[in-house]
């Protein structure tokens, strides 16, 4: 059980799946991205939040994702943030999902992979992605 903003008690399961619905699904938080991005930060637990809050505090515009709906990153105030399909699992999609990302920047985008995760997965489809990130 955690307090909620009105002085009451909420499961912590109903407080998580309440928040990660507002953001679960990309395709809507893609039009959300200011098309001045330049930094997209894959991974968003505590060394992605901390990079998301310093990088939208030093007046860049960023975008940030993770696939664990758990990451404390996505509880930020800093960025536009959103779930994103497993890269390992869901390979396809992360794909169109990082291609559309890329399609709504100005310019082609950095991406800044923050665990081993998303540097694998990155390691994967380097090819398809080199002409987008």
């Amino acid at each position: 059980m955690i307090g909620n903003n009105l002085g009451g008690m909420v499961e912590a399961e109903e407080v998580l799946l309440t928040h990660s619905s507002r953001i679960r699904n990309w395709r809507t938080r893609i039009d959300a991205i200011d098309p001045s991005t330049r930094v997209i930060v894959a991974g968003l637990h505590i060394n992605g939040a901390a990079l998301l809050k310093n990088l939208s505090q030093k007046g860049y515009a960023v975008c940030a994702f993770t696939h664990d709906p758990q990451s404390p990153g996505l509880w930020s105030r800093h960025g536009v943030k959103f779930l994103c399909p497993d890269p390992h699992s869901e390979t396809e999609d992360w794909v169109q999902m990082m291609k559309q990302i890329a399609s709504r920047c100005e310019q082609k985008p950095v991406i800044l992979p923050l665990s081993d995760h998303y540097v694998i997965a990155l390691d994967r489809v380097a090819d398809e992605l080199r002409d987008h990130v």
